[in-house]
């Protein structure tokens, strides 16, 4: 019989050690302004659908997983047509905080929200 209360006491302190280890995963949004022909997952004229496969695809090579993309057109768009003027699109990425890093070397900001 003492066994059998041993065998729970420690199966309850092994659960409740598990679950303290367990750590909160922390999603942040980063911000890109989108360019006319010199975004790495492809150029402005692609539709929204297929930049997104893009970015997903993107990221994932490089281990970072995009859980929601949305695009706002609040952003400032260029007076001239170079490949690197601003299209005036705001790329919103939903990732781990984890990852930021990665996101900001690429010329992401992070969202004050």
């Amino acid at each position: 019989m003492k066994i059998k209360y041993l065998l729970i006491a420690f199966l309850a302190v092994f659960l409740l050690s598990q679950s303290a280890c367990r750590k909160e995963t922390v999603l942040v949004w980063m911000i890109y302004n989108e360019t006319v022909c010199s975004d790495p997952w492809g150029d402005a004229s692609l539709s929204n659908c297929d930049k997104n496969t893009n970015i997903f695809q993107y990221f994932i090579a490089k281990d970072i997983f995009v859980h929601e993309i949305r695009y706002t057109n609040d952003g400032t768009s260029g007076v001239n047509t170079g490949c690197s003027e601003s299209t005036g699109t705001r790329i919103w990425c939903q990732i781990k905080e984890k990852h930021m890093s990665s996101l900001l070397s690429l010329g992401f900001q992070q969202s004050g929200t």
